[in-house]
């Protein structure tokens, strides 16, 4: 992903899941129509993913680890993970920042998005994003506690988003944000 990150940020500003570029349109950094064509090419290219893999025989379902944890602790960690997720997009993207930053960009996000799934995974399966998991539900017609990945990822981008906003980029100019 770090890869990738790096290979078409520059030309999309790395705008492969919803609550990114959510987080991305809260902070003023794209249009609401930029918005608009980045979601809904994401949720093709997820439900196009998903059944690449479905007819390769793969699942790629995202599941809470019913059997030892709560639907709660997995919309909490999909909330925590995904915070994590867009704190660090928008700091490693801000484009106030310096070049070395921008340069690790995508080091940074892959490694943010390895943290979340290696910590998410026993709770929630670490989705992190919403279209993810329904392009699979899709395919293995699954729909058991799909809304924890519905409500999760987007509360943690827009809980971390303002916080970006109001905090962290408010700093450079004294406070503020908007």
């Amino acid at each position: 992903m770090a890869g990738a990150l790096q290979a078409i940020g520059p030309v999309s500003g790395a705008h492969y899941n919803p609550v990114v570029s959510m987080a991305a349109l809260i902070n003023g950094r794209i249009e609401w129509q930029a918005c608009l064509f980045y979601v809904l090419s994401q949720l093709l290219g997820s439900i196009a993913g998903a059944f690449i893999a479905w007819c390769l025989g793969g699942s790629g379902l995202t599941l809470p680890a019913a059997m030892r944890h709560s639907e709660t602790k997995a919309l909490v960690m999909e909330i925590l993970i995904t915070s994590l997720l867009v704190l660090v997009f928008l700091g490693a993207t801000d484009p106030e920042r310096g070049d070395a930053l921008k340069d690790l960009a995508g080091i940074a996000v892959g490694l943010a998005l390895a943290v979340g799934h290696w910590v998410g995974i026993p709770f929630s399966g670490g989705s992190m994003n919403p279209f993810r998991t329904l392009a699979s539900a899709i395919t293995e017609s699954h729909w058991d506690n799909i809304w924890i990945y519905f409500v999760g990822p987007p509360v943690g981008s827009a809980l971390s988003a303002v916080l970006y906003r109001f905090v962290f980029s408010g700093a450079k100019d004294g406070g503020g944000g908007f």
